[in-house]
This record gives structure tokens, C-alpha cells and sequence, in this order.
């Protein structure tokens, strides 16, 4: 968007998780509800969250991370519906990576559903980045 937010600006949705494991790093990830600045909250009923849109923040920081902004109008539901997907996923991947770990500890005593959904964990482990 070209600028920073100011504080008032920004209102933080949740908590989110906080995760530990990974690339040894901390995450912090979270939904702020960010001012609509296209249209007031009366013009907007519709929405889920009437006058705001999400900001996935992926830092301890306030600001940045993913802000659809122009797009929410478009389909709210949607993007309400990415901005969840984006803050859970590092603790999916997380929970896909200690379960391939204990899928190949156990590797001989898994069973054959097990043995499929862990190789289905590690193609989709394959396409995230370390």
C-alpha cells in the first residue's frame, strides 16, 4: 500500500499461536482487522467485519504482512477465509514436519494409511521452503 500504518489504524483480531520449533525461530502469527480506506463501514455491511479487512501479520511488529486491501470487496468471505489459512500455517507445517519425523522413527511399525499419509506430508513438505 505504499505506507505504514499508524496505531489506531490497526486492531488486533486474536492472538494467534505462538510456535516454537520450525527453523528455530519463534512465529508469531496473526490477524489485525485494518480500516477499510475505500469504503466506510455503512457502505460495506455485507462484510464480515463491516469498515476493516485482515492483515495476516507474520511478525511481532504490527505492520506489513499480507493485506488484500483492494480485493476484499470483491469477495470477503474469501479472503477472511485466507487470512485464517495464512496464520495457521506454520503450525501445520510444524505438524506436518514432527509427524513425518515420527513416521520415519516408527517406519516399521506404521501401518499402511500411515505410510500413505505420510508420504502425501513430506510432497507437501517437498514445496515449503526451509
Amino acid at each position: 500500500m505504499g505506507r505504514e500504518f499508524a496505531e489506531e489504524e490497526l486492531e488486533e483480531e486474536s492472538k494467534g499461536l505462538q510456535l516454537l520449533g520450525g527453523n528455530g525461530a519463534d512465529d508469531t502469527w496473526r490477524i489485525l482487522r485494518t480500516q477499510n480506506r475505500w469504503k466506510s463501514a455503512e457502505q460495506c455491511g455485507h462484510h464480515p467485519y463491516p469498515g476493516t479487512h485482515p492483515t495476516a501479520v507474520t511478525s511481532e511488529r504490527d505492520w506489513g504482512g499480507w493485506v488484500p486491501g483492494a480485493e476484499y470487496d470483491l469477495d470477503p468471505n474469501r479472503i477472511e477465509r485466507q487470512a485464517q489459512i495464512i496464520v495457521q500455517t506454520s503450525i501445520l507445517v510444524k505438524l506436518l514436519r514432527d509427524f513425518v519425523q515420527y513416521a520415519d522413527s516408527e517406519a516399521k511399525d506404521l501401518d499402511e494409511n500411515l505410510i500413505t499419509l505420510a508420504q502425501t506430508a513430506r510432497r507437501v513438505l517437498d514445496g515449503v521452503p526451509e
